[in-house]
């Protein structure tokens, strides 16, 4: 890890004001769910409409803040993903050429122009998305759980049987897509090899007449890579709609779990009905 961080020297700044903009934002749509229980709570009860309107401006003014410290975050997490990646292939590519002809043959120069062009991309990718949800995600997880047990404790122990089954969820799926990723890797590291072979031998397969069968040939390899991708993209979407069926279940139960409770003693509290 100390090997990493030297590449993101000028980039320093952004790197940790991106996730700390997003930790602001997620405290900001907390208390969102505090000001909505306390407008039933305090301003409908007195069924005076001006009475709504300082809350109101407090959820607008909420929004407003929310969405600048989102933006700026995005925009601070894509500078500092591009610099660090722009940073660490410089690197890569000095290291690169240093080598000798042995080295390059032993770990092959298909398998270094991958490093340096698809791996780079998904190290960007990568950095740029832990950069936004690094903070984020497991604060809006566990602020929600802390903030339900504060409305009703009861209720609260769904919530965290839902937080389970969705870290169950992720983890089992990226599991299940790891090794997948590695094949790709090697169907893509011989897709590249190809192409080189075919680029250094034009005049060869010109002279032979080779074109069709090459084309074919790289179509066919071109196929098992797409293939292989399309299989794991169709396994990460899996994560969207499962999440989506446990979230609305949990939600089910809790409103009936909570309109049970409530039609047994009536309690006409914000916090219940904002739970």
């Amino acid at each position: 890890m100390k090997v990493l961080l030297k590449y993101f020297q000028g980039y320093c700044l952004v790197t940790v004001l991106a996730p700390l903009l997003k930790l602001a934002e997620a405290l900001l749509e907390l208390t969102v769910p505090l000001i909505v229980a306390k407008i039933i709570d305090q301003a409908i009860p007195t069924g005076i409409v001006s009475e709504l309107y300082p809350y109101l401006l407090t959820m607008f003014a909420v929004a407003f803040i929310s969405l600048i410290m989102a933006d700026s975050s995005q925009f601070m997490s894509a500078k500092a993903a591009v610099g660090f990646t722009e940073n660490l292939t410089n690197d890569l590519y000095s290291q690169v050429i240093q080598l000798g002809e042995w080295a390059v043959n032993q770990i092959s120069p298909e398998s270094l122009i991958a490093r340096l062009t698809a791996d780079a991309a998904q190290v960007q990718a990568g950095l740029n998305t832990s950069l936004r949800l690094f903070l984020r995600s497991p604060f809006i997880v566990f602020g929600a759980f802390f903030m339900a047990m504060r409305l009703n404790f009861s209720l609260s122990m769904f919530f965290l049987m839902m937080i389970v089954l969705l870290f169950a969820v992720v983890f089992l799926i990226l599991r299940w897509t790891s090794p997948l990723y590695q094949a790709i890797r090697q169907v893509f590291d011989k897709l590249v090899q190809l192409t080189r072979q075919q680029i250094q031998g034009i005049r060869v397969i010109k002279a032979f007449d080779k074109q069709a069968s090459e084309i074919q040939e790289f179509s066919d390899h071109n196929q098992s890579v797409t293939r292989q991708q399309v299989k794991v993209a169709q396994i990460g979407t899996l994560i969207n709609p499962l999440t989506y069926v446990i979230v609305n279940v949990f939600l089910v139960i809790i409103i009936w779990q909570g309109g049970t409770s409530q039609s047994r003693h009536y309690d006409p509290r914000g916090d219940r009905r904002d739970y």
